[in-house]
């Protein structure tokens, strides 16, 4: 196959619509297993993100924050393109699964001691958060492992990783005023790598993993303040890499 090599998939919360980057093109794939949309783009999609309905598309490539969309009859289309700096990469995108808000964690290439973090509601593609976090390299801005919405698209959350230190990090967003974090501008520390993350719908809960410790964390995730200690730990036996969470959590 010419297609190239996988660097991304997606899939909606139906579980019928698939978005993948292969190479430097993305396709997504309806329900009936149809490619719907062929895309051929300036670079590599390092992550993609589908709505429940796959209604709307996200997608991360060096420089860029894409946001598609599908219209009855027309099929898919690029809806929004925000640019980024030329060393900038959102290594990390979320759309929630209303399709109403979309983000980014945007990594520099050549100084990884700078995160970006932007937020914005798909109708009008509004910025609504927009939050720079500077470090010295090897602190916890190093590397953004994920984000997630809460099920409404009103808060997202961001979980960084600090290689050097082997800690994490997690950032509360809100979609309010611009800026706004729902730590008080601070991140919540956490004693282990991130390996993954997840949310549940109502985005108070905070699961995460640590991939060296065989482990996975329960947290409370309160509207304001920092994280407390786990309300539960879970020996997995294994490295947990990634955590999903079922629609019906509470």
């Amino acid at each position: 196959s010419d297609l190239g090599a996988l660097e991304a998939l997606a899939l909606s919360g139906s579980g019928e619509w698939v978005a993948l980057s292969l190479g430097t093109r993305i396709l997504v794939l309806d329900p009936t297993g149809s490619v719907a949309l062929d895309e051929l783009l300036p670079d590599s999609a390092l992550d993609l993100a589908l709505d429940d309905e796959g209604l709307r598309l996200v997608v991360g490539l060096r420089g860029e924050l894409r946001l598609y969309e599908r219209a009855p009859g027309t099929g898919w289309s690029l809806a929004a393109l925000h640019p980024g700096g030329a060393d900038e990469v959102p290594t990390r995108v979320a759309l929630s699964r209303d399709g109403s808000s979309y983000g980014a964690s945007w990594w520099r290439v050549q100084g990884p001691d700078r995160l970006r973090h932007e937020l914005y509601r798909s109708e009008g593609h509004q910025r609504c958060n927009h939050l720079v976090q500077e470090g010295q390299p090897g602190g916890p801005q190093n590397a953004p492992v994920g984000i997630a919405f809460s099920a409404d698209g009103q808060r997202a959350v961001v979980l960084l990783a600090d290689d050097a230190m082997g800690t994490s990090q997690v950032l509360g967003l809100d979609l309010g005023e611009d800026g706004r974090t729902l730590t008080a501008g601070a991140a919540s520390p956490l004693d282990h790598p991130a390996g993954g993350m997840a949310l549940n719908p109502r985005s108070t809960r905070l699961f995460t993993t640590d991939p060296l410790g065989d482990r996975m964390d329960l947290f409370a995730l309160p509207q304001d303040g920092v994280l407390g200690l786990p309300l539960q730990q879970v020996t997995t036996g294994v490295q947990p890499e990634a955590v999903l969470v079922r629609r019906g959590l509470e």
